[in-house]
């Protein structure tokens, strides 16, 4: 199937763009020079400009769309929802949102490894707000009736929810 193919590609693509960000991030927390840090943030920038258009690709999206009710094998339809779910997720949040919360992370990870150094916390602090400020406003345009955490409970074990977890943890 042709359209399998194309997925197939996108799929080394992402693969490639997600491990050249973690070689960045790593070098960036390892042996890159600290006093780079600025450079390398606008740098990052540019990287998640291209990688948020390249998670937004709407030739590919129009495939899994048509791909998600096709013939396949369970392993192949799996592999469908999950690239939806994600391609969903994605097309929900503004671009400037995403950047933003891109941009602020990368910037609060430099600042957390110098307040962990000199046990600073009140410098990291304004960063931590920030961040999650952008993960709450990222939440409310991918499901505006769902409580946030809900929303970020169900990213990492789908379908989990408070409610489930309270069930579970709590006696």
């Amino acid at each position: 199937m042709e359209e399998l193919k194309i997925i197939d590609h996108y799929e080394q693509k992402i693969a490639a763009y997600d491990m050249m960000l973690n070689t960045f991030l790593f070098d960036a927390q390892t042996i890159a020079c600290k006093d780079g840090s600025d450079n390398r943030l606008k740098m990052l920038d540019i990287f998640m400009e291209d990688y948020y258009q390249l998670k937004n690709n709407d030739e590919v999206y129009e495939i899994l769309s048509n791909l998600k009710d096709a013939q396949l094998d369970l392993e192949q339809q799996r592999r469908i929802q999950l690239l939806l779910k994600e391609f969903n997720k994605m097309k929900a949040i503004p671009k400037e949102l995403y950047l933003k919360i891109t941009s602020t992370a990368a910037k609060a990870q430099t600042i957390w490894e110098q307040a962990k150094a000199n046990d600073d916390y009140a410098l990291f602090a304004p960063y931590l707000k920030e961040m999650i400020t952008l993960d709450i406003e990222a939440c409310k345009y991918r499901d505006p009736k769902k409580d946030c955490y809900d929303i970020l409970l169900s990213d990492y074990e789908e379908g989990m929810d408070q409610r489930q977890y309270d069930a579970f943890l709590l006696p």
